[in-house]
């Protein structure tokens, strides 16, 4: 996105990066086709926090692919994956 006033007036007032975030959530076990949304933090009117950690158990061994899905205040939506393997 290019650089407006608004955006660097809004960066300067935060003091970090996850603050602009609007809504996030996780598929702790993606297959590449349908995103699973298996937790999710997002900003409400009484609680405008939103979560920053979020923790999954794996019941079996093996190689998972997370997907994460967030989506900033401006609605721009950018999704990030990654294997993880449990012993």
């Amino acid at each position: 996105m290019p650089p407006t006033a608004e955006l660097a007036e809004i960066a300067d007032r935060i003091n970090d990066s996850r603050e602009l975030i609007d809504y996030w959530a996780i598929d702790w076990d993606y297959k590449g086709d349908t995103f699973h949304n298996q937790w999710q933090s997002f900003r409400k009117k009484k609680e405008p926090k939103v979560e920053y950690v979020a923790k999954h158990r794996y019941l079996k061994p093996g190689e998972y692919t997370i997907m994460t899905k967030v989506i900033d205040v401006f609605g721009t939506d950018t999704n990030k994956m990654l294997k993880v393997k449990v012993g």
